[in-house]
């Protein structure tokens, strides 16, 4: 997994100094490639700065089963749908394990960069805050913290 993170983050700088073509397409799909849930994430414009985002994610670690569901706002800050970002997600999570589960909600905000190479492929990387409230067994849990956000994909 550290090779894998490494190999991500080179290949980010990599692209920040390099050539690439920054004209965004109308639709992208990009998937978490790091971190303990696998996540998908769908964004359509709905301008030409702006876009809704939809995500879905899933987890399993043993006899523990985990997901989440959410929907998002971004705006662009250039004159595409690629480059500098901003954007606040809301998303429901549960988790079941035999005999206990847990559901809660998450709010996160980050800024971020995209980038659209010629032929589609999509790289997107953003750091940023969240809070999450969970209720387990009877007790609310919640608190802020970091947050980050790699995605690799594809722009049509």
């Amino acid at each position: 997994m550290r090779k894998i993170s490494i190999l991500l983050l080179a290949l980010i700088l990599l692209l920040s100094f390099a050539s690439v073509s920054m004209a965004a397409g109308d639709q992208t799909i990009t998937v978490n490639p790091l971190g303990d849930i696998l996540n998908a994430q769908y964004e359509r414009p709905l301008g030409k700065q702006s876009s809704i985002l939809i995500s879905a994610g899933f987890a399993s670690a043993g006899s523990v089963n985990q997901f989440l569901i959410g929907a998002g706002y971004r705006k662009y800050f250039g004159e595409e749908r690629a480059g500098l970002f901003s954007e606040g997600i809301a998303s429901y999570m549960s988790a079941r394990a035999p005999e206990i589960s847990a559901s809660g909600f998450s709010f996160q905000a980050l800024g971020g960069y995209k980038w659209v190479l010629e032929q589609g492929f999509t790289i997107e990387a953003g750091v940023g805050v969240g809070f999450a409230m969970i209720e387990l067994a009877g007790y609310a849990i919640g608190g802020f913290g970091t947050t980050y956000r790699v995605g690799v994909g594809y722009t049509w």
